[in-house]
């Protein structure tokens, strides 16, 4: 967990630098992060080892510090003022009946539990308002309850298919959310019918009752209009298909071309069409249409929103919104006949009505408008695409197939269960169903499975505690269900590296790492932090003003920082570090950021525009204006940045992939999986492609992971890196015996790593006859010795975890010693080195043996940094001056009167080098931002490198 630096420039001294971390004090959305470096800060984050990770804003808020999770929500809270909303990852899919082979026609089994369970042929789907799930499979119709049984509630007997195992006899299912009634529309009887008993049912066989059609077929120009106007069960119907009910209890179904409707008594009208000859109308493309004016030409499927009770109709690779005021529109798909506007830029989201359906077969409509399309060709295109309430569709469930899943044999068109459900593959989608909780059900007809697809969420392990994890940083985090954090462990590893303790009112009190290093806060009687003590026994005291934002923060009777805020906005006015020098911020009256002015003088300021888009613009001092644009979407996010003809292109998903388009025609694309341990909760980087300019080819790098089992608990976690197809590098870690095995691309062993139950590396053995490498620890978890061969050292630390010696193979020695503000090198020769640093722990002189004195400062000039060192020799010093970008400007050596100088044009690219009677020109493409040439000129010679 990164994070956030603003306004802070690391000096060129400072890589002389005692080990450090920055101290993270920050509310979120109210101001920068402002590091603040300390000598025994640095030494504590070491030694717990949070490196640049100690963060205090949950410390402030009165939340838990580092991470807290709202289970419920599914949101995430980082102690570094990040979000992840892990509802937003990608669903995830698995499989709640059906393993992959059909039953037997009579279905001896049918009853039972659900998961594993046998289908024939899953043609139909309907979710009732109580969340059971209601399977149309084949002769059978079959309700899963919530509990995971699963029990037959109709059989449906007809001479034609008692011994086929053909879903040729296709019908529709559609529940009730009035009374929870289940109906089904059957095209072979021409009829529609009502289960009578969904609960106890004496015989299967004889559990429906006739809720509409005759049987006989209503022909063309029927002078009773096919019974419009009559009672339902008198009238005679067409082609029966797809059925539904509003939130009223009026039954839709489609008949033929036409839309019909049977009210609560019975009744039977028409809403669409007309039952003659007369061919389909065709559609209006983008206009609104009065139900009067509009001809269906096939339609197959229905379902009613339960948001606004409108009706949508599949009609021929096109689906038509009927709202209750007759008005019908077209909500996605393309008719034929209408053009497809120009994309701006093909990373942009796809607008629904302007895409093309492939083989629509299906649809459903969630409690919350989202409208769900199954499409199938039945060979490569096996899909679930939603259409958001925005218009935009997506992808949800369904990876395009490589081959054909209908025609060839050997074409493997089932993947993914407990995986995202994006990356999963279908095979013949039939039939769609929403739950009220918003699950998604899909009967997968060619994979004989009713698979689901639900929003990603973290679940109770046997600990009863929530599992929340991050690849990048290799950690688990474990939530008890109250939502605190309570531990972290190494993912591969499974070692716990932090332990988090609370206050009786749910406040964070101490954080312990693994070798026993503890940070301690305590707080006053409101909740609020007054002071944070490091192992080390140091002691930061944090002001909190009247809004609860933290003012300032003090060590050693020193301020390290001072925070001043837009009266009570909570706007951050005034950041001054420990330098004294200060960065204002200013904002519009809508609390957006308008003018940063920073110590050096130099201002940036920023324009919003929000319109269907988020339009940022940044105008420097320095003359450097950029154009952010962001557009969102329900995939992720799109951004566009434009600096002077130079546009990047960049999308990144909710699941963490990327896929970024440069001004020069590179292509990268960033792809993510469920990582093996961690699961569904947080992807991990799998794939990455690159696809340069003027090569049309890919160039792949993806890791591949797997892991092995025991009596359910992972005892092996291997990873394999391979490019372009090609085996690179194995990693195998072993939990058991504790050792980390590295294989070369023909699986040879090379390299065997063992760990300690701390989770630290103590022994590196190649399998060559090279000397392998031992490392022992101390108590507080520094590295106490190396050793390989006859080579060694060992180190010896202080109480505040600060090195006190080193001593080597030979028995020569190092020895430090430490003043209040300078450190003392001892070599085993008497030589004797001197660290001295200024107020802020810095590194200011080092005194050589021979007594000369070097030292170093930072000034802080109009424009500019002033890096200053002065050698034993006082007039050859050398200054450095950088920009607040950390860019070099000028190098001037006193001694000689020499001077280089550095220039900088657009996009903050170097355009000159100015020394002696020299120069160094560089120009770049205007439109890819690239280099082009280099020129040299010295003295009447002149040297051109052209790109």
């Amino acid at each position: 967990m990164g994070t956030l630096r603003h306004g802070y420039h690391r000096y060129a001294h400072e890589e002389n630098d005692i080990p450090s971390c920055d101290l993270i004090a920050a509310l979120p959305g109210l101001f920068p992060r402002q590091g603040i470096q300390r000598q025994s800060l640095g030494h504590t984050c070491h030694q717990l080892g949070f490196t640049t990770r100690l963060y205090l804003e949950g410390l402030i808020r009165g939340d838990e510090a580092y991470c807290y999770e709202k289970c419920q929500e599914g949101i995430l809270h980082m102690g570094n003022g990040e979000n992840v909303f892990i509802s937003q990852q990608p669903p995830v899919i698995g499989s709640v009946m059906g393993n992959g082979r059909r039953r037997s026609i009579s279905c001896p089994s049918c009853n039972g539990l659900a998961d594993g369970n046998k289908l024939l042929a899953p043609v139909a789907l309907a979710c009732g308002s109580d969340g059971s799930l209601y399977v149309g499979d084949f002769n059978y119709v079959r309700r899963i309850f919530t509990t995971g049984n699963v029990t037959s509630v109709l059989e449906l007997r007809n001479k034609d298919f008692r011994h086929s195992n053909s879903p040729a006899h296709k019908y529709y299912l559609a529940t009730s959310p009035v009374n929870g009634a289940v109906y089904l529309s059957d095209t072979s009887s021409r009829k529609v019918f009502k289960v009578k008993s969904l609960n106890v049912v004496k015989d299967v066989a004889k559990n429906l009752e006739l809720v509409a059609g005759t049987g006989d077929q209503c022909l063309p120009y029927d002078d009773t209009r096919c019974g419009d106007g009559g009672k339902a069960v008198e009238a005679t119907l067409t082609n029966p298909r797809g059925i539904t009910v509003d939130k009223y209890g009026v039954i839709f179904f489609v008949d033929g071309t036409m839309i019909r409707r049977i009210d609560q008594n019975g009744i039977i009208s028409t809403l669409l069409g007309f039952n003659d000859l007369t061919s389909a109308r065709p559609l209006s493309c983008d206009a609104v249409m009065d139900i009067s004016q509009v001809r269906l030409e096939w339609p197959t499927d229905l379902a009613v929103s339960p948001m606004d009770n409108s009706l949508y109709v599949l009609d021929n690779n096109v689906v038509l919104q009927i709202s209750e005021n007759h008005q019908v529109r077209i909500v996605a798909g393309r008719p034929m006949h209408c053009q497809v506007p120009g994309i701006d830029h093909f990373l942009m989201s796809k607008v629904a009505i302007h895409a093309t359906l492939e083989s629509a077969n299906a649809l459903t409509v969630s409690h919350n408008g989202i409208l769900y399309i199954a499409e199938s060709d039945e060979k490569k295109i096996n899909r679930v695409r939603q259409v958001s309430t925005n218009g935009e569709i997506s992808l949800v469930a369904g990876a395009p197939s490589g081959c054909d899943c209908k025609n060839d044999a050997n074409c493997d068109c089932y993947s993914g269960d407990e995986g995202y459900a994006k990356d999963a593959k279908l095979n013949a989608p039939s039939s769609l169903a929403v739950c009220p909780d918003g699950e998604l059900y899909v009967a997968d007809l060619g994979n004989i499975r009713i698979r689901y697809v639900r929003k990603n969420k973290p679940y109770l392990n046997p600990l009863s505690m929530y599992e929340v994890s991050s690849p990048i940083n290799d950690e688990l985090y474990l939530f008890d269900s109250n939502g605190s954090h309570i531990f972290t462990q190494s993912l591969t590893t499974g070692d716990h590296l932090y332990n988090l303790t609370y206050t009786g009112a749910g406040d964070l009190s101490s954080i312990t790492d693994k070798n026993k290093n503890t940070v301690i806060i305590r707080r006053d009687t409101t909740g609020m932090p007054l002071w944070l003590m490091v192992p080390d026994g140091q002691t930061f005291w944090f002001t909190i003003g009247t809004n609860n934002a933290l003012k300032t923060v003090a060590a050693q009777g020193q301020e390290l920082a001072v925070m001043t805020y837009h009266g009570s906005s909570g706007l951050l006015a005034t950041k001054t570090n420990e330098n004294g020098w200060t960065t204002f911020f200013e904002y519009d009256s809508y609390g957006r950021l308008t003018n940063i002015t920073y110590p050096t003088g130099r201002v940036s300021s920023y324009r919003t525009d929000a319109d269907s888009s988020v339009r940022i613009q940044t105008e420097g001092s320095n003359k450097e204006d950029i154009t952010v644009t962001t557009n969102l979407s329900a995939s992720g996010t799109f951004y566009t940045l434009m600096q002077d003809q130079v546009r990047n292109s960049y999308f990144i998903g909710l699941d963490g992939s990327l896929r970024l388009v440069l001004a020069n025609g590179m292509e990268v694309s960033l792809h993510t999986e469920p990582h093996l341990l961690a699961g569904t909760v947080n992807p991990t980087v799998s794939k990455r492609n690159v696809t340069l300019a003027i090569d049309n080819g890919l160039n792949l790098v993806e890791w591949r992971q797997r892991k092995e089992q025991a009596r359910g608990q992972v005892t092996v976690y291997g990873r394999r890196l391979r490019v372009h197809n090609r085996n690179l590098l194995s990693l195998d870690f072993d939990r058991i015996t504790r050792t980390e095995k590295v294989y070369d691309d023909h699986r040879k062993f090379t390299l065997r790593i063992h760990y300690d139950h701390a989770g630290r590396p103590t022994l590196w053995a190649p399998s060559s006859r090279l000397n392998g490498v031992n490392v022992t620890y101390s108590s507080g978890g520094h590295v106490a010795g190396i050793q390989r061969g006859t080579m060694s050292v060992r180190m010896e630390y202080d109480q505040n975890g600060r090195i006190t010696s080193q001593i080597f193979a030979d028995g020569k020695s190092w020895s430090y010693t430490y003043l209040e503000k300078s450190m003392v090198l001892l070599l085993y020769s008497q030589r004797q080195y001197i660290f001295e640093f200024d107020k802020n722990d810095r590194l200011s002189s080092v005194t050589m043996p021979n007594v000369a004195r070097q030292t170093l400062e930072t000034s802080r000039s109009i424009g500019y940094y002033r890096n200053t060192y002065r050698p034993p020799e006082g007039n050859a010093s050398v200054l450095q001056d950088y920009s607040e970008d950390g860019q070099l400007l000028q190098t001037t050596y006193l001694g000689t009167g020499r001077r280089v100088i550095y220039k900088y044009g657009k996009l903050a690219k170097l355009l000159e080098i100015l020394y002696d009677t020299t120069r160094i020109g560089f120009s770049y493409d205007e439109v890819a931002g690239m280099l082009k040439t280099v020129n040299l000129q010295s003295e009447g010679f002149t040297c051109t490198i052209r790109y």
